[in-house]
């Protein structure tokens, strides 16, 4: 698990408050529970009725980038275990050519996602195809607060704030996939470096 965060028990999980609609966390490694999830079910003490945690892959071949992933590709999903249901891992795979806003929109998640729930629902996935149908989406993201470990010398600090300027003054990498401001929250994360 990311930074040493430790995961909820299954009694945590349970006495979690619903919200509804759909999480989807933004996972950078790409394995496991995202440090942004621990951090808002820490904080909030609450989960969404369905929660994704995203994972955006840039598809590489040997020789060189691919221009547009086969959309029978793009998406790999499965359930992530554990005692609560509608907890899902989803990997996106992008091509240099692809655009980002088309793909990761909530209605090709939510299409994606409806495909694991079984014709016609069982009682259990009512909430999740109500959620994903008229429920909204909420992506969130972890921004990292970076900061100069106090043993680091002036240079390295030095060096740091550039690089944080010029971070920040670019924007999220959520805003250049096309995700709603309306729809983005980020969870801020200190990091030493």
């Amino acid at each position: 698990m990311a930074s040493g965060a430790s995961a909820k028990s299954a009694s945590d999980l349970a006495q979690l408050n619903d919200i509804s609609g759909l999480g989807i966390f933004m996972n950078e490694s790409g394995t496991g529970v995202p440090t942004v999830w621990v951090q808002f079910v820490h904080r909030f003490q609450a989960r969404y009725e369905v929660v994704v945690f995203l994972h955006i892959k840039e598809v590489l071949r040997p020789t060189s980038l691919v221009a547009q992933v086969d959309p029978t590709e793009r998406f790999s999903i499965s359930c992530a275990s554990g005692a609560r249901p509608h907890i899902y891992h989803c990997v996106i795979y992008l091509g240099y050519n692809d655009v980002p806003s088309a793909i990761l929109s909530k209605a090709e998640i939510s299409r994606e996602l409806r495909a694991l729930i079984p014709s016609p629902p069982v009682p259990a996935d009512i909430a999740v195809v109500a959620a994903l149908d008229h429920g909204t989406a909420t992506w969130l993201v972890g921004k990292k607060n970076l900061q100069p470990d106090p043993r680091s010398g002036f240079v390295a600090r030095a060096l740091l704030a550039l690089f944080v300027a010029v971070r920040d003054a670019t924007g999220s990498r959520a805003r250049t996939w096309g995700v709603p401001v309306d729809d983005l929250v980020e969870i801020g994360l200190v990091e030493l470096v």
